[in-house]
């Protein structure tokens, strides 16, 4: 079993939808996906781009964090 996940973050103040917010989860999920098994990215605006940085996991024992 593997695991890929998208993250976006709400911030209080921000004018943003939960559309919004769904959109950006799902474009993190595929920028995980794109990277490879076992992957989380994390949505990032970089103010015309979206951006996602994935991180690895490993699921063999050891939990160690690649990036």
């Amino acid at each position: 079993v593997t695991l890929s996940a998208g993250i976006a973050a709400y911030h209080p103040g921000d004018a943003g939808t939960v559309e919004e917010l769904l959109e950006q989860a799902d474009a993190a999920l595929y920028r995980a996906k794109s990277a490879g098994r076992n992957r989380v990215a994390q949505y990032e605006d970089d103010t015309e781009a979206a951006a996602a940085t994935a991180v690895g996991f490993d699921t063999a024992g050891g939990g160690d964090a690649r990036g």
